[in-house]
């Protein structure tokens, strides 16, 4: 929180959530209004918990929360924008939410890029190299974290799942099929 602003990455289970949770509590603690924003409504609610007011989506965010900034920015008041699956979120809504750089908006951005699919809208290869390109960097103040160690209790056979995923860069179909094996009670 003193940098004002970091990104996070790591895969599912290794902490990025609880993460969340701690910055918050010190974003709260420290009068900045915060803003908890996902691409999808499913990692909207998976996060929703960890804010006072709940979190949105990003076109919700930038729709509706815009002119709220500016007027707490007006007041003298800091802004903290809290971005969970980071990967998820397509490159022409980066230089939207990059925009409100302008306004001192500290940046907070959790996700793993390593190994997942690429967003159905996705805009070019830059998507490729988005968490360690010059402009998360300078988004973040530079501060990148990497969350490498298993934390989420006895979902360890989820992770070495995961893992083995991503450090094999299989292709869509293999992993889905590596999915269903794995998750058979899930009806993936």
């Amino acid at each position: 929180v003193l940098n004002g602003g970091c990104y996070g990455n790591g895969v599912g289970g290794s902490g990025k959530s609880e993460t969340i949770k701690l910055i918050v509590e010190k974003l709260t603690t420290a009068k900045h209004f915060i803003f908890g924003c996902s691409f999808t409504h499913i990692a909207v609610a998976n996060i929703s918990k960890c804010f006072p007011k709940g979190a949105h989506t990003i076109q919700h965010f930038l729709l509706n929360k815009i002119p709220q900034i500016k007027r707490a920015v007006s007041k003298g008041h800091k802004v903290a924008i809290i971005l969970d699956e980071s990967s998820m979120i397509p490159m022409h809504f980066w230089g939207h939410l990059a925009n409100l750089k302008f306004l001192s908006v500290e940046f907070y951005i959790f996700g793993d890029f390593a190994g997942q699919f690429k967003p159905i809208m996705l805009d070019g290869p830059e998507w490729n190299n988005m968490d360690t390109s010059d402009f998360m960097h300078d988004l973040c103040n530079g501060l990148k974290i990497e969350f490498k160690k298993y934390r989420r209790g006895d979902d360890f056979e989820h992770l070495k799942t995961v893992t083995s995923l991503y450090s094999n860069l299989v292709d869509f179909p293999e992993a889905l099929h590596i999915a269903r094996a794995t998750y058979k009670d899930r009806n993936i």
